[in-house]
């Protein structure tokens, strides 16, 4: 979906002929897992889409291709992908979620914690600090590994505690791996006297998309583990009904939510497509034209809020 989203992005800025970076658009972003991490790339680092992409596929090619015996990926080149990206967009190894310079666009990423005593509590890890929660302090690689915590995927991450305890961070878990609940919860409680402009979901896919049937043949390329597949299937699944869940609650949003998650073609797990770039983009074209007046409106919406802040900022000097 991040192509997508870059191109509704170009097309805002060739409408408009105002150049700006994602986080311009939004004053609030969440996600959980590998959308987390897009979310922080957006939000926390404040990188364009096409620098987005490139980190992303980094990850793609050093981390997604290449699995453990067990079927998870390995934890090491991941991390060493993170630090090679904050030491380029950021402070280095030490980048704090909390302490961004520069216009803010508030960013957050679920997980859930496990102390140790058997209790798991959600929790958000952001880049602000909330006016009635305790702020939790921990750096940009952090919050990427415990929000990509599924112990499918990746080794969770623990932490020793002051008093001697182990703390490990789990991912967001079945409720929250779409965000949209948290997010929509957070923005009244962060701008509780303004109206919605426009609410924007991006989905991974939905679960019908996900081929888990055995592959067929020897000479066939490699695939994912099924897994990683059988987790890729469930999390697609909890999206779907979390997005369906949330529509039929607000029902007075449906003009102003827009959930974009392409359900044509099939994720078959083939190590040398899976995530890339070009192969993504046999999904995109025919989804993109399903959805291009859906996509059209939000982009007039994003331009008119947008000459709105801009409008409003100039009259304030």
């Amino acid at each position: 979906m991040l192509l997508l989203l870059r191109n509704m992005l170009r097309e805002v800025e060739q409408l408009s002929q105002e150049p700006g970076l994602p986080c311009q658009y939004f004053d609030l972003i969440a996600g959980s897992g590998t959308g987390g991490f897009i979310a922080l790339l957006l939000g926390r680092l404040r990188l364009s889409m096409d620098k987005a992409i490139e980190c992303y596929t980094r990850v793609v090619e050093r981390v997604f291709m290449r699995t453990k015996a067990g079927g998870n990926f390995r934890v090491t080149p991941f991390e060493d992908v993170l630090k090679e990206i904050v030491n380029r967009f950021a402070d280095g190894d030490n980048t704090q979620m909390i302490g961004e310079r520069g216009p803010r666009c508030r960013t957050f990423v679920c997980v859930r914690e496990d102390d140790d005593s058997g209790a798991i509590r959600s929790q958000k890890l952001r880049t602000y600090v909330h006016p009635a929660e305790p702020a939790y302090q921990c750096t940009f690689l952090e919050a990427v590994r415990a929000t990509m915590g599924n112990p499918a995927l990746f080794k969770p991450p623990t932490t020793l505690n002051d008093n001697g305890t182990i703390t490990t961070f789990l991912d967001a878990g079945d409720a929250h791996y779409n965000p949209v609940y948290d997010l929509y919860d957070e923005a009244m409680s962060l701008f509780p006297s303004r109206n919605v402009a426009y609410l924007v979901s991006f989905g991974a896919g939905r679960a019908n998309t996900v081929d888990l049937s055995p592959p067929r043949g020897i000479l066939q390329q490699p695939r994912l583990p099924r897994i990683c597949l059988s987790t890729m299937h469930h999390l697609a699944d909890c999206c779907d009904t979390t997005a369906a869940a949330f529509l039929r609650d607000n029902a007075e949003l449906e003009r102003v939510y827009y959930r974009f998650t392409h359900d044509q073609g099939s994720v078959d797990g083939k190590m040398a497509k899976w995530e890339q770039v070009e192969a993504l983009k046999e999904f995109l074209v025919p989804y993109a034209l399903a959805v291009d007046d859906r996509s059209s409106e939000l982009v007039e919406k994003m331009i008119d809020e947008r000459e709105s802040v801009l409008a409003a900022g100039r009259r304030t000097r």
